[in-house]
């Protein structure tokens, strides 16, 4: 019987997406895991037949999204974080599912003031376009672990840190409306990184990411304290590109990504972080 059901989930996933995602690692690694997910969180729903590939929706179903080409597949969560299946990216945000992200905040030394390394988001990308955001972020494909999610720093930034660099603050639970979907239900792991290199060593994906800045904590919590209505950003615009350039820009409480808790939570830390003081969490 368990081997009927890791068969039948192999058959599933290998009808549920394209064949783009077939040359991917990530699918192998699905399909290596799905065994090892299935025994922590116990059994799915019964396994439907083959025909089950033409009701998955694809990505030309939804208007907007950030998934990668081809179909994006992710686990999906009920209330309690149990897990129930996996479902195409597009599915999920339009059903409201939960489903896990990776947050990554890189923090720095520049000159003896610490920093914190923010990404400006691309005007291509379908939520909060032309926003600063924390330095990377992204879904957790099917069958990954929080940590696999470093992938992201790599692909947005050029920044590859081994995984023990990395210090996990915690997990965060989202709700909003990203922009992708209906509504966005996201159980986010969020982590730190110490990396003290210049922005210009910086690669950026542009359909990612416009432009990474240089934000000292003092400023960010005087801005989010109310007692600056804008602060100024010096960055780095298309780095690792034949077009990189030095920015400034006047930035506002408009210009982040809604959040206001999380992100005082995430200067407090970084400092705490920087300063080598314990404990810390999100």
């Amino acid at each position: 019987v368990k081997q009927q059901k890791t068969l039948g989930e192999t058959l599933r996933l290998w009808n549920s997406v394209s064949s783009e995602l077939l040359a991917n690692q990530r699918f192998w690694k699905v399909l290596k895991l799905r065994e090892q997910v299935e025994q922590c969180y116990g059994s799915h729903q019964p396994v439907p037949t083959q025909c089950y590939r033409f009701s998955i929706p694809t990505q030309s179903c939804f208007e907007v999204t950030d998934s990668a080409p081809g179909v994006e597949m992710l686990d999906v969560f009920d209330d309690l974080g149990c897990h129930l299946g996996v479902k195409s990216r597009g599915a999920v945000h339009q059903a409201g599912d939960w489903h896990r992200v990776f947050h990554c905040q890189i923090a720095a030394i520049r000159n003896g003031v610490p920093v914190l390394v923010l990404q400006r988001r691309s005007n291509q990308k379908a939520a909060f376009p032309g926003l600063l955001d924390l330095s990377a972020a992204g879904h957790l494909a099917a069958g990954e672990a929080p940590l696999d999610g470093v992938r992201e720093l790599d692909e947005e930034l050029g920044v590859s840190p081994s995984r023990d660099e990395l210090l996990l603050l915690g997990e965060r639970r989202l709700v909003d409306d990203s922009g992708e979907g209906r509504l966005n239900k996201e159980i986010t792991s969020v982590f730190l990184l110490r990396d003290d290199r210049p922005l210009t060593d910086y690669v950026l994906q542009t359909a990612e990411v416009d432009a990474v800045f240089d934000a000292p904590i003092e400023d960010l919590l005087t801005l989010f304290a109310g007692d600056a209505s804008t602060i100024e950003l010096a960055g780095v615009e298309h780095a690792g590109s034949e077009n990189m350039g030095e920015v400034s820009v006047r930035a506002s409480l408009a210009d982040f990504v809604p959040g206001q808790n999380y992100w005082v939570t995430l200067f407090i830390m970084c400092d705490r972080f920087l300063r080598g003081e314990r404990p810390l969490a999100i």
